[in-house]
């Protein structure tokens, strides 16, 4: 008797950069142990990325590339609306999987109920694909692989100020969801600077997640956006909409965060300013989170 095949998994690379880079990524998608997916390929390219893509879609049925005009998350889009798998997970163009990455994040995907999102720890690489030092959003986030209740998780990424997942890069998720279809929205709000936390946060409040405590993508150091800490104020607002930080102090605890921050970097206004003494102090962690088994 024959087992029922493994759900296919779309990896989608919006393009955006040169040949060079986009070929580690390819290789890296293809090199997979994980015997069932395709690499959907969309977004401008310079006429040596057109070649790169051209050449491994001419050399593998698995690979599909549409040139277009779209650009970043626009272009992450169109790769998602091309897709057919029942997981997906995005690389940018430098970005690089561990062979055995699709694998390791598709299992609890597969075999834990309410799971609809997975992310191993990411380690920053240099233009070369020299390793760099953890960044607080790098850094391993538990110490074994670990189950989360998807708001206990949201909370946790709120409450930390920053994408602890490690930004667009090497994150499995279900694509048959509501967050999936509205890519980069939250309570009905889009982002840019925070579009893929706003995506997590999207997908945490229809299910669970899994942190798998395991180096599995290697990402390309990038310039930080600027406005990402701009952002900030409204992503609280709609992850607060959606059900987030529902307890009060919790939310008091991310507002006071948020606004010194703002602060700090000189982009706060006085009314900003007037609410930070109103506000308590944080409070302290929570129950540490169910490990997987």
């Amino acid at each position: 008797m024959t087992s029922a095949p493994l759900p296919l998994i779309s990896q989608l690379i919006p393009l955006d950069v040169e040949a060079a880079l986009l070929e580690q990524t390819l290789r890296s998608a293809l090199l997979q142990i994980y015997p069932n997916f395709e690499v959907i390929l969309a977004g401008p390219a310079s006429p040596e990325a057109m070649a790169c893509a051209l050449r491994y879609a001419a050399l593998d049925s698995r690979v599909r590339f549409e040139p277009c005009a779209l650009e970043g998350l626009d272009a992450a889009r169109r790769c998602f609306e091309l897709a057919r798998g029942d997981f997906v997970v995005f690389l940018r163009p430098g970005d690089r999987l561990v062979p055995h990455a699709l694998g390791r994040l598709a299992a609890p995907l597969l075999g834990m109920p309410g799971v609809i999102l997975a992310a191993g720890k990411h380690t920053r690489v240099d233009a070369a694909g020299a390793p760099l030092p953890d960044t607080p959003s790098t850094a391993l986030l538990f110490a074994q692989d670990t189950h989360l209740p998807g708001m206990v998780f949201g909370d946790l990424l709120l409450r930390a100020e920053r994408n602890l997942l490690g930004a667009l890069s090497g994150v499995l998720f279900s694509r048959g969801t509501r967050a999936a279809e509205a890519l980069f929205r939250i309570g009905g709000t889009s982002f840019r600077a925070n579009a893929d936390l706003a995506l997590w946060l999207a997908l945490l409040a229809e299910g669970d997640g899994a942190y798998l405590a395991e180096p599995l993508c290697y990402v390309r150091e990038r310039p930080h956006a600027h406005d990402a800490l701009h952002e900030w104020p409204t992503l609280l607002k709609a992850a607060q909409a959606t059900g987030f930080l529902a307890d009060v102090e919790s939310a008091r605890r991310a507002w006071v965060a948020c606004l010194r921050r703002l602060s700090a970097a000189s982009l706060h206004d006085r009314m900003a300013a007037a609410m930070l003494p109103l506000c308590a102090t944080a409070l302290g962690d929570p129950t540490p989170p169910e490990p997987l088994p």
